[in-house]
């Protein structure tokens, strides 16, 4: 045992309770704990040590104020005399003890400074906060209005945007759904499409919290015409599909907060395959000619 074991068993009581050992004298067995334990002195930290015999075997438990741990064992009494029973319990308490207070022994952790002078605080936190900066993936939900002048058509709809921001440029990703309608004379004309778009992208940071990117790419997707006459006896209705794309570009301003921003975005492109519907012979409502549209999104990056 170590001398600083020794000098810790030297000033530490012991108590110790014994349950359900009618052949064992608990004042001897606490008697001669002591007496292992070297105990000499009074403190304020006070082991204690509980035995209970089941049978043939005893559970032997030390809850240790020093470090603050509770042992425990079972051994086996079938073989032990009457007569040693109350020692050979001492020196299982003792052993718990000693085995609690081992790693007061071991060295104590050495930490080595790398050369060079300490970093300021200044520099610590500007690490610090581009290990938490958000990553240049941004998802964002969006609502969006779109205008076809050339038709008279708006339309109302949303979508998704995933983008990969790096500095300077970057890739984005655009799928949407959108519904309008106009009335005529004769009846009622709906306008519904669903379109992907992809896009190169540059970015302006204006500060730390707001930029500007524009971008520049392609969008593609299907339009459906679905005409409801007002008087179905007299006019025949009816819908088509057809597949609508041009070339887009767009300018947003982006505002963060932490992982989250806020964005405004305005998109124009020019129609060079569309789908339009018509009423009595006459061209009406669809998605041909140039196109502008307003969107206003949410989003995170992770």
């Amino acid at each position: 045992m170590s001398v600083l074991a020794l000098l810790l068993l030297a000033a530490t009581p012991a108590d110790v309770t014994l349950e359900r050992c009618p052949r064992v004298s608990e004042s001897e067995v606490r008697r001669l704990t002591r007496i292992e334990l070297a105990n000499g002195g009074s403190s304020t930290l006070r082991i204690r040590a509980t035995v209970e015999c089941v049978a043939s075997e005893a559970v032997v438990r030390v809850d240790d104020p020093v470090t603050r741990k509770s042992l425990s064992r079972t051994i086996d009494l079938a073989n032990v005399d009457a007569k040693v029973l109350p020692r050979y319990l001492a020196l299982a308490i003792a052993e718990l003890v000693e085995a609690s207070w081992a790693e007061l022994t071991l060295p104590a952790p050495r930490v080595v400074e790398p050369s060079g002078e300490a970093p300021g605080q200044e520099v610590r936190a500007a690490a610090e906060a581009q290990v938490r900066a958000p990553g240049p993936l941004r998802l964002e939900a969006f609502a969006l209005a779109r205008r076809f002048p050339s038709s008279k058509l708006w339309q109302l709809g949303g979508g998704v945007r995933l983008a990969l921001s790096g500095p300077i440029l970057g890739g984005l990703l655009e799928i949407d759904a959108a519904h309008g309608q106009r009335d005529t004379g004769l009846g009622q004309i709906a306008v519904d499409s669903a379109t992907a778009a992809l896009s190169l992208t540059g970015t302006v940071p204006l500060d730390s919290s707001v930029t500007f990117t524009g971008s520049l790419g392609g969008r593609v997707g299907v339009g459906i015409v679905t005409g409801t006459p007002f008087d179905s006896a007299l006019i025949r209705g009816g819908s088509f599909a057809a597949v609508w794309l041009g070339p887009c570009a767009s300018v947003k301003a982006i505002a963060s907060l932490g992982h989250w921003f806020a964005s405004l975005a305005l998109e124009g492109g020019l129609t060079l395959l569309g789908v339009q519907g018509t009423f009595n012979g006459l061209s009406g409502p669809g998605l041909v000619g140039p196109w502008f549209g307003l969107s206003l999104g949410i989003g995170v990056r992770p």
